[in-house]
Formats: structure tokens, C-alpha cells, sequence
């Protein structure tokens, strides 16, 4: 993450995601609870301007397969959380 963390991930992820929603595509980030998308963002995420789709890159693919597992996990209704 850079030097401005948070503080400059978040605005640069709302722009983004503005200006694809301006295009009239729904970017898949908008599915990612915040705390997950602005991780993602601050630590080199991106989203393709064509699709919408998430854009990994190699620093961040291992995540990126085992955030789009669990998300499938919490959105089919089998995991459970232990508390």
C-alpha cells in the first residue's frame, strides 16, 4: 500500500467505480463488502474499464482465488461462522 493509505485508496476506488457506472456496467466490486474492496484497492486491485470485472495482477491472485471462494461460501449459504 502507498504512502497515503486508506486515505487515497478509498477516493481512487469510488472514482473508479463511478466512472464505470457511468458507462452503464455494473463493476463487480460493488458485490465486495467495503472493508474487502478497499483492501483490495489499496494493495493494487483494479477493475477493468471494458467489463466491470475485478483485475487481480499477479501480487494479488492467490487472494483474489481464495476471496472469490469464500465470498461463493457466504453467498450460497454454507458457511457457517463459529461464534
Amino acid at each position: 500500500m502507498g504512502s497515503g493509505g486508506y486515505k487515497t485508496a478509498i477516493p481512487k476506488c469510488q472514482k473508479l467505480e463511478q466512472e464505470i457506472l457511468g458507462r452503464g456496467i455494473e463493476p463487480q466490486s460493488m458485490h465486495l463488502p467495503e472493508r474487502a474492496k478497499y483492501w483490495f484497492f489499496g494493495h493494487g486491485g483494479t477493475i477493468d474499464l471494458e467489463t466491470g470485472k475485478i483485475v487481480y495482477g499477479e501480487k494479488l491472485k492467490r487472494v483474489g482465488q481464495r476471496m472469490a471462494y469464500a465470498r461463493g461460501l457466504v453467498e450460497s449459504g454454507t458457511w457457517q461462522p463459529n461464534r
